[in-house]
C-alpha cells in the first residue's frame, strides 16, 4: 500500500479510469512568502497523452506528525516531511505539474490503489524527471552534498581524461583528480546522509531506476544524483576491496568509521539500484524489454522497508511486471497470503525452486510473527546476508546443485498449504559447530570438529584442509569441478588472496595456542635469545625447535605442527613442499591447485580473509555430515537434520523430518554438493529420487 499520508474528504476525488491510463497530477500554487500555507490543485491526465510532469520520490515520515494543506479548495492533512517537500518544490523554479503518490491516489480507496499501482512503472518512466527528496539539510546535509560534488567532479574529470581506462581503474584515477578526499567532517556527514530513512524505503528502487532524469534534493541544496551514486560506488569499492595498495590505511580510517556497518542496508539498496541500472542500459542498447529477474530482485530488496508489509512485494512490481510476470495487488489479502501467492508465482513463472532458498525455520534466530509454511520466505524480515542462491555467483550459474535437470516437478496442495517437490536426500548432519561473536578461536574449534568427524581425504577428492577453506569462503571459483582454470582473473585473485589469509591466520592461532609452551623450550636451548624472545609469524620454527621431538613427546599435536610450519618462512624446502601439498593436492593430481604465491603470509590478505569469513560466522553455523562432508547452514540447524538437493534448486537445502512431511530449515553450502555431484550419484544409482512434501 502506498503511504496513507493524507486524510481525504469523500468529495475530494472523482473516480479514475485506470484501465484507460488515467492518473492525477498536482500543481502547487505560487506564494509571495514562505510562511504562506500550501495550496495545491489536482487535475486528471491520460498517461499516453499526458502533459509533461515530474515525480516526487520521498519517504512519508512520522504518520502522527502532520500539517494542513489545501487541495482543490479542501483542507487536508499530510505528513510533515511531505509538507516540507511541497514548500521546497513551491520555491523551486521550473516545477509545474508533479505526481505525488499521497496526493494523486485516493488512499482511502483500496480499489483505486489496486488499479493505480500497476501503472506506477509507466508513471515514473514517462516523467520528465524524478525529484528525490531526502529531507531537510539538518547538520549533515550541506557537508554531505559538498562531498558528493567533490567526488563527482573528480570522477567526471578522470573519465574525461581517460575514457578508455576509467572503469578499470576508476578509484585510482578519481583520487588523482581530488584534494583532501577523506576529510573526516564530510565523510562523517556522508555516513549520516546514508543513514536517512529515505534510502531504506522499498519504493525508491523503482522510482529511481525507471526515471529518465534524477535530481537529488536535501533542503535547499540540490546536486546530481549521478554524482551521488558514483561517490557511493567509489567509497564502497574502497571498503569492499580493502584497497591498501591504493590508499594509505590511516587516510581511510574515516571511511571505515563512518561508512560501513551502520550504512549496510543503504549500501545494499544502492547496490541493487546500480545492478538494475546496468541491466536497464544493457537491455536498451540491445532493444530488449527491461524486465529484471523477479527472484533476484525480491532477494536483493529484503533489507528495504515498507510501512505496509505487503509492499515488500508490491513495491517492486513496477520493475518486474510484464507479460511473463503479473500479480494484481490486493490490500484485502493478509500479508502471509501475499507472500505465499508471490512465492508460488515465482515458482510458476521461472520453473525453478530458487525462491525456497530464501525460506526456512532456521534462517532467523526468532520465530516469525507471520503464519507461513516453511517453504515461503518471510519477506517482512531483513536477512543478515544475501542468499547463496541469489548472490552473483549463483546468478552466473556457478552453483548448480541440481545441474540442468529438466524433469522439474512441483505441485501445490492448497487446502494443506503443502508443496510437493522432487529431490534426493544426500546426507545427515552429525555435528554443529559453536560460534563466537568475537575473536577467532572458533576457527580452530571448527577445524577440530572437522578432523574428529571427517576423513582427511574429502569425498570430493581434495584434501580436507582445502575443503574446509573452500567452505569458509563459500567458494564459487569454479576451479576443481572439471575446469582447468578459474572462471575469471578476479576469481583467481580472490581465491588465492583468501587462501593465503586463511593459512596465515591458522598459523597465528596455532602460535598463540602453544607460544607460552614453546618459549621456555627455546630459551633452554638457545640462551643467547634472552628473555625478550617473541615467537612471531616470521619465525622459522624448524630452525629453533626440534619439531620431531616435540611431536614424539606430545608437546604439540600434528595439526599444530602442520600450521606452525606450513608457511613460506619455513626454509626447509622439502618440508615446506610436503606440507603445502597436503593443502593444494599431490603433484599431478587432476584438481591440484596451481599454487604460485611465494609469500603466503600476507598481513593484508589475513585481514581480508578474516573480515570476509567473520560475516558468515555471525549468521551461519558450521556443520559436518555422516558421509564426511563439511558445510555451513542456517543458525538454527540441528544434529539429525537432512541435506537434500531439489530438482530446480541451485543450492542444497537442509530439511527436517516432521511426520510424513518435511519442514525447510534453510539453504546450505556443502562443498562437494554445489555443482551437481549428487545428481551424478543419482544417475549412477547411488541415490534415490524421492517426492518430498514440504509444509
Amino acid at each position: 500500500m502506498l503511504e496513507p499520508a493524507l486524510e481525504h474528504e469523500p468529495q475530494l476525488y472523482s473516480p479514475l479510469r485506470s484501465d484507460q491510463g488515467e492518473i492525477r497530477l498536482v500543481t502547487i500554487e505560487a506564494a509571495d512568502s514562505s510562511s504562506t500555507g500550501i495550496r495545491c490543485n489536482v487535475e486528471t491526465a491520460n498517461l499516453p497523452n499526458s502533459p509533461s510532469y515530474d515525480t516526487l520520490s520521498y519517504v512519508w515520515g512520522d504518520a502522527n506528525t502532520r500539517e494542513f494543506i489545501t487541495l482543490n479548495g479542501i483542507s487536508v492533512q499530510v505528513t510533515t516531511n511531505l509538507y516540507r517537500a511541497l514548500k521546497r518544490l513551491r520555491a523551486r523554479p521550473g516545477t509545474s505539474r508533479i505526481w505525488i503518490d499521497a496526493l494523486c491516489i485516493d488512499q482511502s480507496s483500496a480499489e483505486e490503489k489496486k488499479a493505480q499501482i500497476p501503472l506506477m512503472g509507466k508513471i515514473y518512466s514517462q516523467a520528465e524527471k524524478v525529484l528525490i527528496w531526502v529531507g531537510e539539510e539538518e547538520e549533515d546535509g550541506a557537508a554531505a552534498v559538498a562531498l558528493i560534488r567533490k567526488w563527482g567532479a573528480g570522477a567526471a574529470a578522470a573519465e574525461e581524461k581517460s575514457p578508455d581506462t576509467f572503469w578499470a581503474n576508476s578509484l585510482e584515477l578519481t583520487l588523482q583528480n581530488m584534494e583532501n578526499p577523506f576529510a573526516e567532517q564530510e565523510i562523517m556527514a556522508f555516513g549520516a546522509f546514508l543513514s536517512r530513512d529515505y534510502w531504506r524505503r522499498v519504493w525508491i528502487i523503482q522510482e529511481i531506476v525507471l526515471s529518465q532524469h534524477r535530481v537529488l534534493m536535501c533542503g535547499r541544496e540540490e546536486t546530481s544524483y549521478e554524482h551521488f551514486i558514483m561517490t557511493h560506488y567509489l567509497l564502497s569499492e574502497l571498503l569492499e576491496l580493502n584497497r591498501h595498495d591504493t590508499v594509505d590505511v590511516d587516510m581511510m580510517k574515516p571511511v571505515f568509521k563512518h561508512i560501513g556497518e551502520q550504512s549496510k542496508p543503504t549500501n545494499a539498496a544502492l547496490a541493487t539500484i546500480r545492478w538494475l541500472a546496468v541491466q536497464r542500459d544493457d537491455d536498451a542498447s540491445h532493444s530488449k524489454e527491461f524486465s529484471p529477474d523477479a527472484f533476484l530482485l525480491a532477494a536483493r530488496t529484503r533489507a528495504s522497508l515498507a510501512t505496509d508489509l505487503r509492499d515488500k512485494v508490491y513495491g517492486i512490481l513496477g520493475l518486474v511486471s510484464s507479460h511473463k510476470f503479473t500479480i494484481e495487488p490486493s490490500y484485502s489479502m493478509e500479508v502471509a497470503e501475499v507472500y505465499k501467492h508471490f512465492t508460488l508465482r515465482l515458482i510458476e513463472t521461472s520453473a525453478l525452486l530458487r525462491v525456497i532458498c530464501l525460506a526456512g525455520v532456521g534462517v532467523f534466530n526468532t520465530q516469525s510473527s507471520l503464519e507461513l509454511p516453511s517453504w515461503v520466505p518471510d519477506f517482512s524480515r531483513e536477512p543478515e546476508t544475501t542468499s547463496l542462491a541469489a548472490n552473483d555467483a549463483a546468478n552466473d550459474q556457478n552453483f548448480q546443485a541440481a545441474k540442468d535437470r529438466q524433469d522439474y516437478y512441483c505441485c501445490y496442495i492448497g487446502s494443506q498449504q503443502k508443496l510437493l517437490v522432487q529431490g534426493v536426500i544426500c546426507d545427515e548432519i552429525t555435528q554443529v559447530g559453536e560460534t563466537e561473536p568475537s575473536g577467532y578461536t572458533w576457527l580452530w574449534k571448527w577445524w577440530e570438529l572437522c578432523i574428529k568427524n571427517c576423513p582427511m581425504a574429502h569425498p570430493s577428492g581434495v584434501s580436507l584442509r582445502q575443503a574446509f577453506f573452500r567452505t569458509l569462503i563459500h567458494d564459487s571459483s569454479g576451479f576443481g569441478y572439471g575446469r582447468a582454470d578459474f572462471i575469471s582473473p578476479a576469481e583467481e585473485e580472490f581465491f588465492y588472496s583468501r587462501a593465503s589469509g586463511f593459512m596465515t591466520l591458522m598459523r597465528r592461532i596455532a602460535l598463540e595456542a602453544v607460544g607460552q609452551i614453546l618459549a621456555p623450550i627455546v630459551r633452554a636451548n638457545m640462551e643467547f635469545m634472552g628473555r625478550g624472545l617473541v615467537l612471531s609469524l616470521e619465525t622459522d620454527m624448524t630452525k629453533i625447535l626440534n619439531m620431531a621431538t616435540l611431536l614424539e613427546e606430545s608437546v604439540i599435536d600434528f595439526e599444530t605442527f602442520y600450521w606452525l610450519c606450513n608457511s613460506s618462512v619455513t626454509q626447509d624446502a622439502e618440508l615446506r613442499t610436503k606440507l603445502l601439498n597436503a593443502f593444494i593436492g599431490p603433484p599431478h593430481a587432476q584438481n591440484r591447485l596451481a599454487w604460485h604465491l611465494e609469500d603466503y603470509a600476507s598481513k593484508s590478505s589475513t585481514h581480508g580473509f578474516f573480515d570476509f569469513v567473520a560475516t558468515i560466522v555471525k549468521i551461519r553455523s558450521f556443520v559436518t555430515t555422516k558421509r564426511g562432508y563439511v558445510g555451513t547452514g542456517p543458525n538454527r540447524v540441528r544434529i539429525g537434520d537432512l541435506v537434500c538437493v531439489l530438482l530446480g534448486c541451485p543450492v542444497p537445502l537442509i530439511i527436517r523430518k516432521q511426520g510424513s512431511s518435511f519442514i525447510v530449515v534453510g539453504e546450505a553450502y556443502v562443498y562437494g554438493m554445489m555443482h551437481g555431484e549428487m545428481i551424478d550419484e543419482l544417475e549412477r544409482g547411488r541415490l534415490e529420487l524421492e517426492t518430498l512434501i514440504l509444509e
